[in-house]
């Protein structure tokens, strides 16, 4: 008879968290359904107070779910085993991390936890710790701090890492860096589940980007699609007479002022667009430049918020 396919390293069904606030009880997380298959990067978006440490605090145990279920390496991680702890490597908000030990004895201290850990040298220099090992961590940068969390996580070579924002107070050297060895984990199996606030790591990094707001999903996919496609902003003085431009520019764009001289192309363009619109605003008087990029995170949770409102 053949073997039954395990379950995916972590799952998340109809999850409920309330807790108690100044304004009275608040629902954090509300009813979401959540799956992250083994060398997944799953990246968790939305501003603050969307729920997404409250969801992360279920499934590492940290808190209990108010409804719903949690399963991680296939067990409840209220209840996880110290074995079933061990496949989990985790980045918590404040880390958690003992300020009067130094930093180089607190990795080793992870490492002593697990039978088959990484070696420690490679993470100390992957992570740019080389330099702070007898330092005490509360001597540490707010960076060094992180990066050591993050060495800490992954030590034990786990089958799961969640991380709450294990980017934000690093610098681009250091945001490369773990970065690189989150994909590593990937590649060699592991399940990752990650909050952040920087889509510029999430395009980077991430499979798939789930975006919480007001405790529930907005959306969930890879990266491109859930962002949506690459938008062309750029200036000319209010009241600037723009449909020789739309014609130059053809149907499969759509040209918006968002407001009184400041305009948004939206749709396929190309490098000759570009240049249609630089020639518009040389005739236009205009002293702006063009920039192209996608949505910012605010920007994609307030068009995905007014979506669902609309729907």
């Amino acid at each position: 008879m053949p073997h039954a396919p395990a379950a995916p390293p972590v799952v998340v069904r109809d999850l409920r968290r309330v807790h108690s606030s100044r304004r009275g009880r608040v629902v954090a997380v509300d009813g979401v359904d959540l799956q992250v298959d083994p060398g997944e990067v799953v990246a968790l978006c939305g501003p603050n107070g969307a729920g997404k440490t409250s969801l992360l605090d279920c499934v590492t145990g940290m808190r209990r779910p108010d409804g719903g279920t949690v399963r991680v390496v296939g067990s409840d991680p209220w209840r996880a085993t110290p074995a079933d702890r061990a496949r989990v490597g985790v980045v918590l908000a404040d880390l958690g991390l003992p300020l009067a030990a130094p930093a180089r004895a607190v990795l080793e201290h992870h490492a002593g936890l697990h039978r088959a850990p990484r070696a420690t040298d490679d993470l100390v220099a992957r992570l740019q710790l080389g330099h702070v090992g007898r330092t005490a961590v509360r001597r540490l940068s707010s960076g060094e701090r992180q990066r050591l969390a993050v060495a800490c996580a992954l030590v034990g070579d786990p089958d799961v890492l969640v991380m709450d924002e294990p980017t934000a107070a690093l610098d681009p050297e250091g945001r490369r860096s773990v970065l690189d060895l989150v994909q590593e984990a990937a590649h060699d199996g592991c399940a990752v589940l990650w909050s952040s606030h920087t889509l510029v790591d999430v395009e980077r990094a991430a499979d798939r980007v789930v975006v919480l707001h007001e405790g529930r999903v907005l959306a969930d996919g890879p990266p491109d699609r859930v962002t949506g496609e690459e938008v062309v902003r750029f200036e000319a003085p209010p009241g600037s007479p723009a449909d020789d431009l739309r014609a130059a520019l053809g149907p499969a764009t759509v040209l918006v002022e968002k407001q009184p001289g400041r305009f948004e192309l939206h749709g396929s363009h190309g490098p000759q667009d570009l240049v249609s619109i630089a020639s518009w605003q040389a005739g236009a008087g205009a002293r702006g430049g063009i920039t192209v990029g996608r949505p910012s995170l605010e920007e994609l949770v307030l068009r995905l918020g007014d979506e669902r409102r609309v729907s």
